[in-house]
């Protein structure tokens, strides 16, 4: 749900980046890539064979 939601904002702001100045558009860009990558990564399995609270 978070991708879809992060994917869509960014889509957002990336069609109406004009209102805002050069800072605040580079900064949009980066952050809300940030969010969408971040939520793509949360889709990713762990790694086989290792379980929360293993050691090495």
């Amino acid at each position: 749900m978070w991708l879809v939601f992060n994917v869509l904002h960014l889509s957002y702001h990336m069609q109406h980046l004009g209102m805002y100045g050069t800072r605040d558009q580079v900064l949009n860009v980066v952050t809300l890539t940030l969010l969408v990558l971040s939520s793509a990564a949360l889709l990713v399995p762990v790694l086989p064979g290792r379980r929360q609270g293993d050691t090495w």
